[in-house]
């Protein structure tokens, strides 16, 4: 019967143990976030076009459209299909200083 305690205790205490270990090494929120803001910046800076859209968003669908039209390959990011969320746009609030997501960005 003591076997059988030190058995399961043991089980508990490696499984409690393996958990602090994997939430300890888990990227922090503000890690998360800079990566994101990071991709923002990345994907602004490396192409001449980028088009950050919502793949059932109207006018996102007729502005790659006229991109096309034009012979032009914007680098588009499809907000709503992307394993990491975006949320509401907040990783564009510091190279636009905008809170939200635009319909369209003229620069």
């Amino acid at each position: 019967m003591k076997k059988r305690g030190w058995q399961s205790r043991f089980l508990v205490e490696a499984v409690g143990l393996l958990f602090f270990l994997l939430l300890g090494n888990a990227p922090t929120a503000t890690e998360a976030d800079h990566s994101v803001s990071a991709f923002v910046q990345n994907s602004i800076f490396s192409n001449k076009i980028v088009i950050f859209s919502k793949s059932y968003c109207p006018y996102c669908l007729r502005a790659k459209r006229i991109f096309a039209d034009l012979n032009e390959q914007p680098f588009v990011v499809e907000l709503d299909l992307r394993v990491y969320s975006f949320g509401s746009g907040r990783p564009t609030h510091r190279p636009t200083n905008l809170c939200e997501w635009r319909t369209h960005w003229w620069c």
